[in-house]
């Protein structure tokens, strides 16, 4: 049998469904996607030019997706954290990126599957919506009130397959076992007619993300479904 943690949902028990969240995110999907478009771009640079187009090894060709991702978004003044890991065979390190009151975690996964938590406790609270303290807007300490999740895959030669954001609901060990509110594709920003600027659409993000998720706001959560 998995463990678990006791259930804790975000809102006493309300989620914004998925369009009310990437209505509020705004432009941030799009910085996502070119900051792991970026990521990926530079493990292909350097496995074909330093490494003699040697195909490139597990793990490592994550590590520099995820360094090279981060590089881009503090480029940008995005606040992003690494975090220690240890799941299975996955590498040991993983982005958490904050917007206002909203923390995602950037995974590498499986086409849109949601990976378990294994032994590792703090993937565990997070999934479980356990929320944390950040520094707002208007520099108080607060408390976060929504988990996200960001995953990421690659295609077969290397580049970037897709994002999916995934609201969790229940860590469980396996990927079987976890619970989540809704798991949705994003649309690639080439779809797009103009390109946000980083600092107004993180701004502008984090405007709507806490009207969005203020109590007396809240919208019924969508159905829960399992991974």
């Amino acid at each position: 049998m998995s463990l678990q943690l006791p259930l804790i949902r975000p809102r006493s028990g309300k989620v914004p469904g998925f369009t009310q969240t990437i209505k509020a995110l705004g432009g941030i999907p799009a910085i996502m996607f070119r900051a792991i478009e970026f990521g990926t771009s530079q493990n292909r640079l350097f496995f074909e030019l330093l490494s003699e187009k040697e195909k490139p090894r597990p793990h490592l060709r994550e590590m520099i997706v995820r360094d090279q991702a981060k590089r881009f978004l503090e480029r940008n003044d995005f606040q992003v954290e690494d975090e220690a890991l240890g799941v299975g065979d996955e590498p040991l390190a993983a982005l958490l990126v904050r917007c206002g009151p909203v923390q995602t975690r950037v995974l590498k996964a499986s086409d849109g599957t949601v990976p378990g938590c294994g032994d590792s406790m703090r993937r565990r609270h997070f999934y479980n919506q356990a929320p944390s303290q950040y520094r707002n807007s208007k520099g108080l300490i607060t408390q976060t009130k929504l988990n996200l999740v960001l995953l990421w895959d690659f295609d077969k030669n290397f580049n970037l397959a897709g994002l999916w954001l995934t609201c969790p609901m229940r860590a469980g060990q396996n990927s079987a076992d976890v619970l989540l509110h809704w798991n949705e594709p994003l649309i690639h920003p080439a779809s797009e007619v103009q390109h946000p600027k980083p600092d107004e659409a993180r701004q502008t993000a984090e405007d709507e993300l806490e009207d969005l998720l203020k109590d007396e706001t809240a919208e019924p959560e969508e159905g829960a479904k399992q991974a």
